[in-house]
């Protein structure tokens, strides 16, 4: 077992495995590792753009590399059968999540990278309506995280580059 988190190596590992995007029509899967791996490299680049040291930045780019690592478990769950599970589904999750020092703000963060990442692959590569809505309310989810957010400007300006192309990921 890694003493970072409640599951082996080879649990881990097998995210290479896990798809996402299993209720969502795409031209191209996906897996969880892939994701995770994108999430790490907006996160950072967050983190980098926020003024943080480095220290900082290296731990928060490996955790959120493992942001989704219990899925290499669980699965990936769409988001409305996670709501429909709510508790019974956060408690399973947080037995096998690795602890994160994260504050408030960091976590927020982390969850529009999260967001930001599913909103740049369904631009890339969903299809037909379904895909559109999933995308239309993963946006409006994103925009209700920034909206608070103290640092939503260099949020705004990262989202911006990477829809636009300019931040090459």
């Amino acid at each position: 077992m890694n003493k970072m988190c409640n599951m082996s190596v080879q649990d881990q590992m097998r995210l290479v495995q896990v798809s996402r995007w299993n209720t969502v029509p795409v031209t191209r899967g996906q897996s969880v590792a892939e994701h995770s791996w994108v999430v790490a490299v907006l996160y950072r680049e967050y983190l980098i753009r926020a003024g943080h040291d480095i220290h900082r930045i290296d731990t928060g780019t490996v955790q959120a590399m493992y942001h989704d690592v219990t899925e290499s478990i669980i699965g990936d769950i769409p988001t409305p059968t996670k709501s429909f599970l709510g508790e019974s589904f956060r408690k399973m999750e947080n037995m096998l999540q690795i602890p994160y020092d994260m504050t408030a703000h960091e976590r927020g963060a982390l969850k529009v990278c999260d967001l930001l990442e599913s909103l740049w692959y369904l631009d890339m590569y969903g299809v037909g309506k379904h895909a559109e809505m999933v995308q239309d309310g993963i946006s409006k989810r994103m925009n209700k995280l920034i909206s608070s957010h103290p640092d939503k400007f260099i949020m705004i300006n990262l989202i911006g580059d990477v829809l636009a192309g300019e931040l090459s990921i």
